[in-house]
């Protein structure tokens, strides 16, 4: 028997495994240039541009990264929650579970008629 939960943990490990670490540099690489480019552009004194670059970093750009890791990573897309709603539904339904035992029967009894007989006298 499976659950929603069980198929919301399959498509979410998935994420945390393959997509997310790759996205989640490439943009914290892109903001860090972007942001030391422009307060190297605003300001001359370097030590205004390092309380800038620090602030702006930490206060600003770190809790929106972790805000879109959490988005990205948690919220499945639609066809992730068709499969969610959808699936167990289906693997759970006994019609479907009695056919599968009749339509497995069926495939053994088939390949059981088809097999080739050993000959009597062949090793």
């Amino acid at each position: 028997m499976i659950t929603t939960t069980q198929m919301y943990w399959l498509t979410r490990l998935d994420r945390f495994s393959s997509d997310m670490p790759h996205w989640l540099v490439l943009v914290l690489i892109i903001i860090m240039f972007v942001t030391l480019f422009v307060a190297l552009v605003k300001y001359d004194d370097s030590e205004d541009v390092y309380k800038l670059f620090r602030n702006v970093f930490f206060v600003g750009i770190v809790p929106v990264l972790l805000a879109i890791f959490v988005i990205m990573t948690f919220v499945p897309s639609t066809k992730e929650m068709a499969a969610i709603l959808v699936i167990p539904k289906i693997v759970n339904n006994e019609k479907v579970q009695q056919a599968g035992d009749r339509l497995y029967q069926l495939a053994i009894e088939w390949m059981e008629e088809l097999s080739p007989k050993k000959k009597e006298g062949a090793k």
